[in-house]
C-alpha cells in the first residue's frame, strides 16, 4: 500500500492532486487544497481571456449604439455665402447578452468524505473543460446566426427586465452601416455579411467566392490579421484552389556544410493549425469551425466582431468561480458557475459563407439557436 501522504505538505498542484487517490478529502485537509484550486481558476481565466481576445472585445456594459455613418463633401463658397448643414447619420443599438451558466459539482461534505484529492482535481478539470465548450458555443451562435434576437436581461444588477436587441453581423436589417475607409457607402436594407454557395460550383466560383467572402470584410477597412477560418474537413478541398498558397512541412536541406530547416506547416494538430493563405488572409482549420461554413475573422483589427459580455459586479465578473454556498467554506459548492455572453459588436469584422445553397442556412449543429 502507498504511504499515507501527510496534510501539511505545503501547496500542491491539480497534476499532483490527481495521483492522491489513497485518503478521503478530508483526510488529506481541504485547508491544502483550496489554495490550489484558487490558483488553477485563475490561470484558467486567463487562458480563457488570452484565448478570447483574437475574436471579442470584453465589457461590463450591456450595449452601445453603432453604425454612425460619417460622411460629407466640402462645398464651394462665395465671400458672403454660407454652406448648407450636413448630418451624419445616426446608428443603431448592439446589446450583448448576460447568462448564468453552471456546471454541477455537489461538493458537500458527505461528497468529502467519501471521495479523493484526485476525484476533486478530476472534477475541476471537467468544470474547465465545460466551460471553454460553453464559451465557444456562445462565440459559433454570434457568429454563425443570421437572426437578431431580443434577450431579456434578468442577471443585470440594476435593470433585470431590460430587453436587450442582440444583433448577428451585418444581415440586411436596415441598421445603419459605418462609412467604409475611402467613403464608401453601404446600403443597410441589403447588404449582408452572410454569403451562399449553390451545389454544383465549380473550383473557380468557389475561388471567387471566397475571395468575395474576404473582400466584404476589407472593404469596411478590416486589414489586419486577416484569418480564413475552416472546418478541417475543408481542407482537401480549398487548399485545391487556384488562389491557395500552402504552407510547407518542415524539411531539412543538407549538403550545403549546416543543415537547414525549411517550412513551417504543423504536422501534430491537424485540426488547429495554419495550412497556408488565400488572396491575403491566412487559412487555419479550427476545431469549432463548422463544414461548409468558411468564416473570414479581422483578428488583428482593434474592432473585434464580436464583445465577451461579464457582470459589473466584482464578484461575477473573474470568469469561472465556485459557487460556494457559504463564504466562510468556499469549497463547500454544488455548482462551477460563470455570468457571461457573446454578441456582435463591430458587425463588419467577420463574414461567413455556406457553401450549399445560394442563400445562406444557419448550420444545424449551432447549440442555444433561439
Amino acid at each position: 500500500m502507498p504511504p499515507i501522504i501527510q496534510s501539511n505538505t505545503g501547496h500542491h498542484s491539480i497534476a499532483s492532486l490527481l495521483t492522491i487517490t489513497d485518503q478521503t478529502v478530508l483526510d488529506f485537509g481541504l485547508e491544502n487544497i483550496v489554495q490550489t484550486v484558487d490558483a488553477e481558476l485563475a490561470a484558467h481565466n486567463a487562458r480563457v481571456a488570452e484565448m478570447t481576445a483574437v475574436l471579442c472585445e470584453p465589457t461590463a456594459k450591456r450595449g452601445k449604439v453603432y453604425g454612425t455613418s460619417i460622411q460629407g463633401r466640402m462645398e464651394r463658397a462665395g465671400e458672403y455665402t454660407r454652406g448648407p448643414t450636413q448630418r451624419s447619420k445616426a446608428g443603431g443599438k448592439v446589446h450583448w447578452p448576460m447568462f448564468k451558466h453552471q456546471f454541477a459539482l455537489g461538493w458537500t461534505r458527505e461528497w468529502f468524505e467519501v471521495k479523493t484529492p484526485a476525484d476533486l482535481a478530476l472534477a475541476l478539470r471537467q468544470s474547465e473543460f465545460a466551460h471553454i465548450g460553453e464559451i465557444q458555443d456562445e462565440i459559433q451562435l454570434a457568429l454563425y446566426n443570421p437572426q437578431n434576437r431580443t434577450v431579456r436581461d434578468q442577471f443585470n444588477e440594476t435593470d433585470p427586465d431590460y430587453e436587450l436587441a442582440v444583433r448577428a453581423l451585418l444581415n440586411g436589417d436596415g441598421d445603419p452601416i459605418p462609412s467604409g475607409p475611402n467613403g464608401e457607402t453601404f446600403d443597410g436594407g441589403t447588404h449582408s455579411h452572410y454569403l451562399g454557395l449553390a451545389p454544383g460550383y465549380t473550383a473557380q466560383q468557389l475561388n471567387s467566392k471566397l475571395r468575395e467572402l474576404i473582400d466584404t470584410v476589407v472593404e469596411h477597412g478590416h486589414g489586419k490579421g486577416l484569418m480564413l477560418y475552416i472546418n478541417r474537413a475543408d481542407e482537401s478541398e480549398i487548399s485545391a484552389l487556384p488562389d491557395f498558397i500552402p504552407l510547407k512541412p518542415e524539411y531539412v536541406i543538407s549538403g550545403t556544410g549546416t543543415d537547414s530547416v525549411r517550412g513551417t506547416l504543423n504536422m501534430g494538430v491537424l485540426d488547429n493549425r495554419q495550412i497556408g493563405w488565400f488572396h491575403g488572409a491566412e487559412v487555419w482549420t479550427k476545431p469549432w469551425a463548422f463544414t461548409r461554413y468558411p468564416i473570414v475573422v479581422a483578428t488583428g483589427d482593434d474592432r473585434k466582431p464580436l464583445a465577451l459580455r461579464r457582470s459589473a459586479l466584482a464578484s461575477r465578473a473573474g470568469g469561472l468561480r465556485l459557487a460556494g454556498e457559504l463564504d466562510t467554506h468556499p469549497m463547500y459548492a454544488r455548482y462551477m458557475e460563470d455570468y457571461f455572453g457573446v454578441g456582435a459588436n463591430h458587425r463588419t469584422a467577420a463574414a461567413v459563407l455556406f457553401i450549399g445553397n445560394a442563400t445562406y442556412q444557419v448550420p444545424s449543429g449551432l447549440r442555444w439557436l433561439l
